[in-house]
């Protein structure tokens, strides 16, 4: 082991794999609803699940309200994809001057997950360093909704990864998609 230690400490300063990485992917969209109704979408966690649910995402075997308030929730989901994550998710959102609605869901800060996962006996086992999903709806005088997300992770994979986790994001984000075109 100590022939490999100095080659390994050369290997991880000199290489050219580097790890950890921020991908984003966005859209917009107009739809035909109000931005309540798109935001109503979003928080259907009981009409949401990988098959036989009104909304579908794929691999999404369980989600609970941990808890939840006027303007936030706390959520703890289970994933089936390339990797198991089990984790909970922080949403808020909040009406905005006009009549906008700003929509948001991330990772909690490690405090919080210690805490959550004290009290409820749930894992926290996710993918990413951070999650960030961002919606803002705004209502149009023709009364259509204009919809503009984007979904942001920081991850420690080597970047190599990269075009196959924005992949497996554009993926997550037109299921998304889907959702708030069938509330429409």
């Amino acid at each position: 082991m100590k022939v490999f230690a100095p080659i390994l400490i050369a290997y991880s300063l000199f290489s050219p794999v580097v790890f950890g990485a921020n991908v984003e992917v966005s859209a917009s969209e107009v739809f035909d609803a109000s931005a309540q109704g798109m935001v109503t979408a979003l928080l259907s966690f009981d009409d949401t699940c990988d098959s036989g649910c009104k909304y579908t995402i794929k691999g999404l075997q369980e989600t609970r309200v941990i808890a939840e308030n006027e303007y936030s929730a706390i959520i703890w989901q289970h994933v089936e994809s390339v990797k198991t994550v089990k984790q909970f998710v922080k949403i808020e959102f909040e009406f905005t001057e006009g009549g906008g609605i700003a929509y948001r869901s991330y990772l909690p800060d490690s405090d919080t997950i210690a805490a959550l996962q004290a009290k409820f006996d749930l894992p926290h086992e996710t993918a990413f360093k951070s999650m960030n999903i961002n919606w803002f709806f705004s209502q149009n005088a023709d009364g259509k909704t204009v919809g503009r997300g984007s979904l942001r992770v920081e991850h420690s994979f080597p970047k190599v990864v990269n075009p196959l986790i924005k992949r497996a994001m554009k993926n997550s984000f037109n299921e998304i998609l889907v959702i708030l075109r069938q509330a429409a």
